[in-house]
């Protein structure tokens, strides 16, 4: 799996979206490697285009509630990430 524990911030529900994140993620590349159909795929990146809007606006609730310093500089890497998936979808 790609997760790894270094990544865990030590907030319970911010890092089990993360572990979800990484796993929905592994799950794509899987399909996409294994040349599963491009409706499987779609599928794939449907999921994880929803879970990435729904994360990211939790974790910048987070960020937010607790003032963390670099929010905007996160906040740009989650727009930079969604643009991603976007293209991809």
């Amino acid at each position: 799996m790609m997760w790894k524990e270094s990544y865990r911030i030590g907030v319970e529900r911010i890092d089990a979206q993360h572990m979800e994140l990484f796993r929905m993620t592994e799950e794509l590349v899987e399909a996409v490697e294994g040349n599963a159909s491009s409706e499987a795929c779609q599928k794939a990146i449907g999921f994880l285009k929803d879970y990435v809007i729904y994360h990211f606006q939790d974790e910048e609730a987070y960020q937010e509630s607790v003032h963390y310093s670099g929010i905007e500089a996160h906040k740009a890497e989650h727009r930079q990430f969604t643009q991603t998936v976007l293209n991809y979808e």
